[in-house]
């Protein structure tokens, strides 16, 4: 599944900008929109969660845990009370099961 990390990183994460950038990136496979993260304020979540809807991408997200070159980031919840919902896990092995049988070769 290819996912778009970070997308606050990108033009500060600029709405308009995603907008026209968002579609080259899905005509060449995206999959997904991280958008959920440790670092995302609310806004910028809803921001996401929006574009991912509009796109139909799924949604990701996840801590940012990488270990001690990270203080403070912790495994599962990252900087503070980060709790993803089972359902966007799930949200994703659906979309890798569609893209794999999408990509089986058909006789």
């Amino acid at each position: 599944m290819a996912s778009l990390a970070h997308p606050s990183r990108l033009q500060g994460g600029d709405a308009t900008f995603l907008k026209s950038f968002l579609p080259s990136l899905v005509s060449a496979g995206l999959d997904a929109l991280e958008v959920y993260h440790s670092d995302h304020s609310l806004e910028q979540t809803a921001r996401f969660q929006s574009l991912a809807r509009e796109f139909d991408l799924v949604e990701t997200g996840g801590s940012d845990f990488h270990g001690e070159n990270k203080p403070g980031v912790r495994l599962g919840s990252g900087r503070g009370q980060l709790a993803l919902e089972r359902s966007i896990l799930d949200n994703m092995r659906r979309r890798s099961l569609q893209s794999a049988t999408m990509a089986e070769p058909r006789e």
